[in-house]
């Protein structure tokens, strides 16, 4: 536990470096102050490996939760814990929530058992100022984002129930409806399947850079590849060779968007992600000074 304390602000931090997350507790904040998320990820860009002051030459997601002390993106006055999750889901540490009672009652009767007697979790996130739940289980497929996570989760119920009381819902009777067999899921659909989701949840030049990415680059190689035939050792290989041509951000970039598409996959067909063992060669960033003025 490290406590820091100036003359307005004070900083408690919980947490070493190894642990899948860290808190904070901010006090001193006023109430009724606004605050600006785009302000928290410029800051935290600076720890992205670029060689400069404040950078790590470790690849790290950087993503935050601000759990109590801010309502309508003001400070209301409560002390701000800065990274505290309720519930650890997976490696990530993601937050999750559960449907009440009278949520499980709008449903229809054949879907109720599922919520209830299993008591499932709907995995949710905060990035970049926006509450994101992403549910793919049980056949269902629901997105729903807002930056209140009251609406986000009157968004998300609304989706369900609108899946649930479709002519076609998602989870169909097992005599009628085959599982697709893991060979007939197209790494190109995965991508699609992202790329939708960043589209609704990243700014617009960011969506641009992953688009360039993927058209110039993942679906030359991977595309009509079914995904479970895609091994460790390809993806490893196809990364090194873009660190041998001194194209190391493009290795990085590639490896991120590579770990995500995989994690969607393997969630549905429950298989092993072959991102999980694939490594990348550890940078030691230039040193130096700049030049004074005489010089």
């Amino acid at each position: 536990m490290t406590d820091w304390k100036g003359e307005k602000l004070s900083l408690r931090i919980n947490g070493a470096s190894h642990d899948d997350f860290i808190s904070a507790v901010i006090g001193g904040i006023k109430p009724g102050s606004v605050i600006k998320y785009e302000e928290i990820d410029r800051l935290l860009a600076l720890r992205r490996p670029h060689g400069e002051k404040y950078s790590t030459s470790r690849i790290e997601d950087d993503e935050y939760e601000i759990v109590r002390g801010v309502e309508g993106g003001r400070a209301n006055g409560d002390p701000i814990p800065h990274g505290e999750v309720a519930k650890t889901l997976g490696r990530k540490s993601k937050t999750g929530f559960a449907l009440s009672k009278k949520e499980i009652k709008r449903m229809p009767e054949k879907y109720r058992n599922i919520f209830a007697c299993e008591d499932r979790i709907i995995p949710y996130r905060f990035h970049k100022g926006v509450y994101e739940a992403h549910y793919r289980r049980d056949g269902f497929k629901v997105f729903a984002c807002a930056k209140d996570f009251k609406e986000m989760r009157e968004k998300f119920t609304a989706k369900l129930l609108e899946q649930m009381n479709s002519e076609k819902p998602f989870l169909a009777p097992k005599q009628n409806t085959a599982a697709p067999a893991p060979s007939d899921a197209r790494f190109a659909d995965y991508l699609k399947e992202w790329l939708e989701i960043k589209r609704k949840t990243c700014k617009e030049s960011t969506v641009k850079e992953y688009e360039r990415l993927s058209s110039v680059n993942l679906l030359l190689v991977f595309g009509e590849r079914a995904i479970t035939d895609i091994s460790r050792q390809e993806l490893q290989s196809y990364l090194f060779r873009f660190i041998d041509e001194g194209k190391r951000r493009t290795a990085e970039k590639l490896h991120q968007v590579l770990c995500c598409i995989f994690d969607l996959a393997c969630e549905d067909l429950h298989i092993l992600s072959p991102m999980k063992k694939i490594v990348l060669p550890y940078y030691e960033p230039k040193k130096g000074s700049a030049l004074t003025k005489e010089e």
